[in-house]
């Protein structure tokens, strides 16, 4: 019985490590996004990325990919809520803190180094 119980443990252990692996992250970031400001990823010359981005918080944040020319909305992540999304050389990830009054809280893993990639952030105002 020890047997089939060290199996399956070691089983399991193998398949969730498969599932880590595949999709390996340079960097995890945790990320509180002051009330109506949006944080800025990326963008420039620092080549394409992929973020995991999970709303960790009370508020909503809307999430876009943004070059020189469009800003594109990605989704709305609702408290709880996760999203997993690529960008490419030159995009930016954008994420709007929706509340005028509450901080935003997100959790965001990233496949490149942190220092690798520019980030900012940009009152509600768009300055």
């Amino acid at each position: 019985m020890k047997r089939i119980i060290f199996g399956l443990a070691a089983s399991a252990l193998i398949a969730n490590a498969g599932v880590a692996l595949a999709w390996p992250f340079g960097g995890v970031s945790g990320t509180l996004i002051p009330p109506g400001q949006t944080f800025l990823l990326g963008g420039g010359k620092n080549g394409a990325f992929k973020i995991n981005a999970c709303n960790t918080g009370t508020v909503a944040v809307e999430v876009s990919r943004q070059t020189d020319q469009t800003s594109s909305p990605i989704t709305t992540l609702k408290p709880g809520a996760c999203v997993d999304q690529a960008f490419a050389f030159g995009e930016m990830a954008t994420l709007r803190n929706t509340s005028n009054a509450i901080e935003a809280s997100l959790k965001i893993k990233i496949n490149r180094s942190l220092n690798s990639l520019s980030m900012r952030y940009r009152s509600g105002d768009g300055q």
